[in-house]
């Protein structure tokens, strides 16, 4: 019912996702009541969004337009948490094909900006700390200039005595190498360098 009035602009939200499922504005006439979509849906959805994710998605579509006290779009907001419990951004936001090309996602039936979700998200994830993730969706996003930054660092670190936690970044880096012709000069030619110091084998390019 809420969803059917929310849909024709028939009911208030809360001013933020955060407030109680009914919430009162001082501008409001009494007893006009607002109503906290967001807590409702990620309510309903979190019994079963990380089994059937892209049945969650089609809930937090309804979210679309609909921000947080810092301006961001639930909608996206509600991607970035499912992907990070599911971890299925292949089937939310799609992969890439043996050349480079994006294939689609579940997210591709909405009529959003794809490539700016993809990259909040990737941003999110490298706030977390998990890089591999991050290096993931800011390829399924182009932005080659940020994997490159991502895996500088990364491989900067395998530089370090007794380093255990890069024990994948060679694959990641000589899989992505051959698609980072058009990123920026000096961060692709720092990344070959760090490749050459760590012998690691480079593609035809």
């Amino acid at each position: 019912m809420a969803l059917a009035l929310h849909s024709n602009g028939m009911i208030n939200l809360s001013v933020t996702p955060h407030q109680p499922v009914l919430s009162e504005c001082d501008d409001d006439p009494s007893p006009h009541k607002r109503l906290n979509l967001t807590r409702i849906i990620i309510g309903y959805t979190r019994k079963f969004a990380c089994s059937n994710s892209t049945s969650a998605l089609n809930y937090y579509y309804i979210l679309h337009g609909v921000h947080n006290e810092d301006g961001e779009d639930m909608f996206t907001v509600c991607i970035g948490e499912l992907i990070q419990e599911s971890k299925e951004y292949q089937t939310l936001l799609g992969t890439l094909d043996s050349s480079g090309r994006k294939t689609k996602g579940a997210i591709d039936r909405f009529n959003v900006n794809h490539s700016q979700i993809i990259s909040t998200v990737a941003e999110a994830s490298e706030k977390r700390g998990c890089w591999e993730e991050a290096v993931t969706l800011y390829e399924l996003a182009h932005n080659y200039d940020k994997v490159l930054e991502i895996l500088n660092e990364e491989l900067s670190r395998k530089l370090m005595p007794n380093d255990k936690a890069h024990e994948h970044i060679n694959e990641i880096a000589v899989s992505v190498e051959s698609r980072t012709l058009n990123a920026n000069t000096s961060l692709r030619k720092q990344f070959l360098l760090l490749l050459d110091s760590l012998q690691v084998p480079q593609t035809v390019s």
